[in-house]
């Protein structure tokens, strides 16, 4: 059974996030939009009254969230998060960017890696949070004793030193997993280079010409300048192994251009 104790306990997280999803709207517009009266969502607002199931399951399908977000058992709100956000305590914000990761293979390796390595985790955690220790200082739990003697400047300065020590370690324990990897390896560099693409420089290499070079040579053969001012060069004489070396270059450069070329087609197609 329920007390008033109990209740009061549950008014301000259900208070705070009803208000967030109320935004700029009117009281009367939410009102409206949930299905019951100005007054009855004036009391829910102001924390003076909390809503019966019927009514806290018609604010949570008029605002698109979950029940559970409504009274604290979740801090997802999009309903698409919420059993993420249950297996994991996550957030909206970072289970969103855990699906960003989806479509981009270097950075979900990324958190694959990063959240693998447990101590890289707790060194940034502990860097974060050790301003804790000034706040402790000046609440009630200052007494508690704890096993931190260290100020906070120094937990922090000394967590972020860890943290930079391990990073090269970590680089080669990843760069070894990856390099065992053929396949994942192949398309992390494929990725990259497509998300890192130079389409200028993509045309140079392929030969293509620039406005000016394809007006000259408009110009060139439409008559307008004279043939004599561009001589075309004779080929040079190569010897055996030469021609040799020449044709395995072609082969080199063809591959090199297909390449090119397949890489910036895929540039393109995603940014349409």
């Amino acid at each position: 059974m329920n007390t008033n104790a109990d209740k009061q306990k549950r008014l301000p997280i259900f208070r705070e996030r009803l208000n967030i999803l109320k935004g700029h709207m009117t009281i009367d517009r939410l009102a409206e939009k949930v299905g019951v009266r100005r007054s009855t969502m004036g009391f829910y607002l102001a924390g003076q009254r909390l809503p019966k199931a019927d009514d806290l399951k018609k604010i949570a399908v008029a605002c698109n969230v979950s029940t559970d977000y409504l009274v604290g058992l979740t801090d997802a709100v999009s309903m698409d998060n919420h059993g993420i956000s249950e297996a994991t305590g996550l957030a909206d914000e970072p289970i969103n960017q855990l699906r960003q990761a989806k479509h981009d293979l270097l950075l979900r390796n990324t958190y694959d890696e990063l959240i693998t390595n447990g101590e890289l985790v707790e060194c940034i955690k502990n860097y974060l949070f050790s301003f804790l220790l000034d706040e402790i200082k000046n609440s009630r739990l200052r007494q508690v004793p704890t096993n931190d003697t260290l100020p906070p400047s120094d937990k922090a300065d000394l967590n972020l030193v860890k943290f930079i020590e391990l990073l090269p370690t970590w680089r080669q324990e990843v760069v070894n997993h990856i390099k065992h990897q053929p396949a994942l390896l192949s398309d992390m560099m494929y990725e990259y280079v497509v998300t890192h693409l130079n389409e200028e420089g993509c045309a140079q290499e392929l030969g293509e010409l620039s406005p000016e070079e394809e007006a000259y040579y408009e110009n060139l053969y439409s008559g307008q300048l004279d043939e004599d001012e561009y001589e075309e060069p004779e080929p040079p004489e190569r010897s055996e192994e030469e021609l040799l070396a020449h044709e395995e270059w072609m082969m080199e450069e063809a591959e090199y251009r297909s390449a090119i070329s397949e890489v910036r087609e895929e540039y393109r197609k995603r940014r349409k």
